[in-house]
């Protein structure tokens, strides 16, 4: 009857709304503080010259459009053909990439990329859910993570509980990072102050040198940002 085919036609619309509801969602993507400081420590798996832990610094100021990235124990696989036990940092502000490395570069900083500023807080935008993973962090703690990844081979583990940073992994490079704890709050604007003048931060650093040779995760990370805000 009408009256018997209009309660099946009810629940079996309750069975579907169920069902939706049973349904696994992805986790929310978490986002950076805007400003905080972290250690972390980085990895370098063959063939490059393996690295273990080496402990390196980032600072971070959105406010002000800022990063900071200290590699004190080794500029390491940071461009192609470029690697040295001399420290080394990266600066990114709204103007575009620097680097310092007055021992290879001739200058007390240098452009790498104009335009290229910091990573935005929504640090894994372009970033889908890939499922759990247990990952350890800069001191050696292992923590269970919601695992990202990009269709460029980058992989980002957070934790599922905290939603705090863990692994950083530029898949086709081999490099690595482990996070440590990350300290919310100001960051010293002294951090984020070009070490050169005008003139020899906006000369190239390599003039020959693309997007694509950098091998720096986070520079990489920061350039798969711009690229998707200029396609959009």
């Amino acid at each position: 009857t009408q009256s018997t085919w209009g309660h099946h036609r009810i629940e079996n619309m309750l069975s579907l709304f169920v069902a939706a509801l049973a349904l696994p969602t992805d986790p929310v993507k978490p986002l950076w503080p805007a400003a905080f400081s972290a250690p972390f420590g980085l990895y370098l798996k063959p063939p490059s010259p393996t690295v273990n832990n080496a402990s390196s610094y980032f600072y971070y100021d959105w406010n002000h459009v800022a990063t900071l990235i200290d590699y004190p124990n080794g500029c390491i696989n940071v461009i192609n053909n470029v690697s040295t036990h001399l420290p080394c940092k990266i600066y990114f502000n709204s103007n575009g990439t620097f680097f310092s490395l007055p021992a290879i570069s001739g200058l007390a900083c240098c452009e790498l990329f104009p335009g290229v500023g910091p990573v935005p807080p929504a640090f894994l935008a372009g970033f889908n859910f890939t499922g759990t993973r247990d990952a350890s962090d800069y001191y050696g703690r292992t923590h269970h993570c919601n695992y990202w990844t990009d269709p460029t081979g980058f992989g980002y583990w957070t934790d599922i509980s905290t939603d705090l940073d863990i692994y950083f992994q530029d898949g086709p490079t081999g490099t690595f990072w482990a996070w440590g704890d990350l300290t919310e709050g100001p960051q010293d604007p002294a951090h984020f102050v070009l070490p050169g003048s005008d003139a020899e931060c906006s000369s190239p650093c390599f003039p020959a040198m693309s997007e694509d040779d950098i091998v720096d995760p986070m520079v990489k990370l920061a350039v798969a940002h711009s690229r998707r805000i200029r396609s959009n």
